[in-house]
Order: structure tokens, then sequence, then C-alpha cells
């Protein structure tokens, strides 16, 4: 948690220290949600992928222990090239998944940026917007954005939540 806090302040610092060119290309809610969205997944996957790293090589490292001393012990070298193969196999499918829902998530992330945006510019013209009475207009365009954003982040969940059954089903495979 102080890593990402760490870098967020780095980030903050960073875009702090952009040029007033760079800020006139860049979209406001997509620095916000760097700032914020992207920390907070790196905070997620860094707590999650610890807790695994520190359990899972000694499972998988016990595991072809065993399958090795078992085949060496009964001669059974087919078994042992035909297991070993097959785990290799199995790795391929989580791979090709896992690059699937790396990119729905992105997607998702630039989703939540526009619906910052959206807040942002809205929030920030907020005189014009009731001088002219456009709320309700605005109201219509940003429940449109965030309905994207809904369903870029109902894909991610549903992709993130595939990968733990998924990778259950390959070990026990």
């Amino acid at each position: 948690t102080r890593v990402v806090a760490d870098m967020r302040n780095l980030i903050f610092k960073r875009l702090l220290n952009q040029s007033l060119v760079f800020y006139g290309k860049a979209d406001v809610g997509q620095l916000i949600s760097r700032c914020i969205q992207d920390t907070g997944q790196i905070q997620s996957g860094v707590s999650n992928s610890i807790a695994d790293l520190t359990s899972c090589p000694f499972q998988i490292a016990g595991c072809v222990g065993f399958i090795i001393f078992v085949s060496i012990t009964n001669n059974n070298f087919v078994l042992l090239g035909t297991i070993l193969g097959a785990g290799l196999l199995i790795l391929l499918p989580l791979v090709i998944i896992g690059k699937k829902v790396r990119t729905v998530f992105q997607v998702s992330n630039q989703r939540i940026a526009e619906v910052i945006s959206r807040m942002h510019e809205v929030f920030s013209g907020i005189i014009l917007v009731k001088a002219y009475h456009t709320e309700s207009k605005e109201y219509n365009i940003f429940s449109k954005i965030n309905k994207t954003f809904f369903g870029s982040l109902i894909r991610a969940m549903k992709a993130s939540l595939m990968m733990s059954p998924l990778t259950e089903f390959m070990g026990v495979a």
C-alpha cells in the first residue's frame, strides 16, 4: 500500500511538471484515472500476486516432485511424460485467457476515464451549464457514458471471475 501511495505521488508530481502543450492535448479524466484507478489495480494485483507467489511455487514443486518420485519408483516414464506434457498444454489456455482479461480491463479503465473526464468537464463549466439550462442534456450524455462504463466493468468482472474456476479446473485436470 505504501508503494502504491508513493507511486501515486510520483505520477502526480510528474503530471504537474508537464508543459501546457501536454495539458492542451491530454484528457483530464484519463490523467485522473491513471493516478487513481491504475494505481489501485496495481495495489490489488500486487497484493494478490504476493500471496500467490509465496504459496504456489511450493505447491507446484511438491506436485511435480511427487509425480517424478512415483514415476521413477514405478518405472512408469510414459505416465511422467504424459502428465508433464499435459501440464504444459494446460498452461496455454490460461495464458490466452489471461491476455483477454487484461484487454477487457484496459477497456474498462478507458471507460472510467471517460466518466471522470465528463464529470470534470461539466463541473468545471457548471456556470455555463446553469446559464444555458442544459442540465438534462448533460445528464443524458453522462448517463450514456456511465452505462458504457458499467457494461465494460461487468465484462471485466465476468472475465476476472472466470479465471479462478478455470485455473482450479486446469489444476485438477
